[in-house]
């Protein structure tokens, strides 16, 4: 209503719009024109730069070229003056030369004779490394004899007899109650077995009493003809024998329920004393592993003291045969004797080592001048051709000075052309920014022309929505007190709630008998529908705890392969209860892999809680990679790759 109150004000403000945005629009025309005449000079003066730039990356590579002629220039000055020196010297490098030849040709014939003696020290320098090897293995062995028989000896004093007999005495004492301790925990097992039955058994007995006892007080309360449970007619005989039947239904449920209870005290009272008895057994057997452990040690070590009483003296009797070839030198016969022939062979060879070595010093003295003898060679081929690249840098280096100068003229003219450009482009500029000015201006005036014309449509649609907006209101009004009694009845304390009381205790039941069968009677789960809250009162809630011989956790503080057991026995129980309340059977269950998380142990635990439930479904079907888990299951079905496509096999 606000909004459509200002429309007289809209419309003047867009008959001022329209007469301000012509104004502007005049403006910007004349501005355009006067742009258009300058439009070309910065192309012009950009050209004019990229020329400059052009040249005077030119005028650059000139300048690096002539330093280059320059350097070339230097260098082959340098050169030459080299190469003259080395023609200075021929007569001295050619007698030098030859003096150097003729030192080498007389030590390579003494080579020829050191290359045939050298092998012959190899082989004698071998001969005599292999008796000094032979020599070092036989002490080595000694030594390792002694220090063999010095640890046999005190191996076999290191035995005691009487302590492995006390230690076998001891381990089967404590053998005998092993055995007694896995008798009471299997008699603590049956005894959680038949609790959790008859719990199960008590918790649909006291869903059974709530309901018949609701039709006998609707009996009971009955006026008319009709009957409150069927709507058939019921006469005052049928309605008393109608009681007395489900009366007589109610005591025998009733009986049954407090026998139930009654059991379950017994065993809850026997669990206790056995608990205890089992407690104390378990510390008494803790101590057989280590036990068993030490047994084994002992046992080890009488058998290894007897094996080196005899390995002692057969030690014994080699350190003696060592002793004496050691003491003897009787070893290493053949390589002594070959020792001998190659010494002959060496001094037959008439080697001279002093010749040798003077021959050496000589071409050591001379060896400058094969290198002299090289460069006089180069210089005699090289002198005349540097000459003539000599000539022809220095005309290279005439041209470079005439480009140059030409390119420094030229950017002079190019200065004086970016100069006058440079204040037309300015001009522009100043042009430019008017025409935008006066654009921006005209854009911000025909603006306003059209938000006051968006206005005027903006109010059209305000009259329509008005309109609407009262009808939905009313509308949603009504359908607001609706969902409001929905939120509640859908809410965590209505039906939800409803459902989850009836079904936590037969599902807990159904959970607890599988978790059992799997562990041996060791654990067992509890759901919790309600907590505390902090700040007092409590709160809807779904947890779950487990129970075992360590007692209560939560569900995260327990292993994988104990969580797989859990989440098994859970899943199944579900299927269950939703099968039942839909008035189906449970026909089919598939079970894929889940084993690769389990213990030995645990895997056969799994297998008989499969085997357990298996006459409940038609049909129980394990995917698996375990190899070991095939015999576990009386048919298989395999999938194979061949190059022709997957082919399943059953058998």
């Amino acid at each position: 209503d606000k909004e459509l109150a200002t429309e007289p004000a809209i419309q003047r403000d867009l008959a001022e719009a329209q007469a301000a945005h012509e104004t502007a629009k005049n403006l910007l025309e004349i501005a355009e024109q006067q742009l258009a005449e300058l439009k070309d000079a910065p192309a012009l003066l950009d050209a004019a730069k990229n020329k400059h730039a052009d040249r005077t990356n030119r005028l650059k590579m000139q300048e690096k070229s002539l330093d280059g002629i320059h350097a070339t220039l230097k260098r082959n000055e340098q050169q030459l003056a080299e190469y003259q020196t080395v023609l200075d010297m021929r007569g001295e490098i050619e007698q030098g030369y030859e003096a150097l030849q003729a030192a080498r040709s007389a030590r390579d014939d003494l080579s020829d004779k050191l290359s045939k003696l050298q092998p012959i020290d190899a082989q004698i320098s071998e001969r005599q490394s292999e008796i000094r090897a032979e020599r070092t293995r036989l002490e080595t062995e000694r030594d390792g004899l002694q220090n063999e028989i010095t640890a046999l000896e005190q191996q076999i004093a290191s035995v005691s007899e009487d302590e492995i007999d006390r230690v076998i005495a001891h381990l089967d004492e404590l053998k005998a109650k092993e055995a007694e301790r896995d008798t009471a925990q299997e008699r603590l097992n049956t005894w959680k077995n038949e609790f959790a039955e008859l719990k199960g058994t008590n918790d649909a007995l006291k869903i059974g009493m709530d309901e018949l006892k609701e039709r006998i007080d609707g009996l009971e309360n009955v006026e008319g003809a009709a009957c409150p449970l069927c709507g058939q007619p019921l006469d005052d005989t049928h309605r008393v024998e109608l009681l007395a039947e489900l009366n007589a239904d109610g005591k025998t449920r009733g009986d049954t329920y407090r026998a139930n209870v009654a059991r379950m005290k017994e065993i809850d009272t026997d669990q206790k004393t056995l608990t205890d008895a089992l407690q104390t057994l378990k510390d008494e057997v803790a101590e057989l592993p280590r036990l068993r452990e030490r047994a084994g040690e002992l046992q080890a070590q009488r058998k290894a003291a007897s094996d080196a009483q005899r390995t002692l003296t057969e030690k014994q009797t080699r350190l003696a045969e060592v002793t004496r070839i050691l003491d003897a030198d009787d070893y290493a016969h053949d390589i002594r004797e070959q020792l001998t022939v190659l010494q002959a062979e060496k001094d037959a060879l008439g080697y001279d080592g002093d010749a040798y070595k003077a021959h050496s010093a000589a071409m050591q003295e001379y060896s400058e001048f094969e290198q002299m003898q090289a460069n006089l060679r180069v210089a005699e081929q090289a002198h005349p051709r540097l000459l003539e690249s000599q000539a022809e840098a220095q005309r290279r280096e005439t041209e470079l000075h005439e480009m140059i100068a030409e390119l420094n003229t030229e950017l002079t003219d190019i200065d004086g052309e970016i100069a006058q450009l440079t204040v037309q482009v300015a001009e522009f500029d100043r042009r430019e920014q008017e025409t935008v000015r006066l654009r921006t201006e005209e854009r911000n005036k025909w603006e306003a022309v059209n938000n006051a014309q968006q206005a005027l449509r903006a109010l059209e649609s305000l009259r329509d929505r008005k309109a609407r907006d009262i009808d939905r209101r009313k509308h949603y009004s009504e359908q607001r007190t609706i969902y409001e009694e929905l939120v509640k009845a859908f809410g965590k304390n209505g039906v939800p709630a409803m459902i989850i009381e009836t079904a936590i205790p037969e599902l807990q039941s159904i959970t607890n008998d599988l978790l059992m069968r799997m562990t041996d009677g060791r654990m067992t789960v509890k759901f919790d529908t309600q907590r505390e809250k902090v700040s007092g009162g409590t709160t809807e809630t779904l947890d779950i705890t487990i129970a075992d011989e360590l007692g209560t956790r939560g569900y995260e503080m327990y292993s994988g392969g104990e969580a797989f057991r859990i989440n098994f026995a859970i899943r199944v129980a579900l299927s269950k209860l939703l099968a039942r309340r839909a008035g189906a059977h449970l026909e089919t269950l598939f079970i894929d892999e889940g084993f690769g998380t389990q213990d030995a142990e645990g895997r056969s635990r799994l297998i008989e809680a499969i085997n357990a439930i298996k006459d409940d479904f038609d049909l129980i079907l394990v995917i698996t990679h375990i190899d070991d888990l095939k015999d576990a299951f009386p048919v298989h079905i395999s999938v194979r790759k061949t190059p022709d496509g997957s082919v399943v096999d059953v058998r």
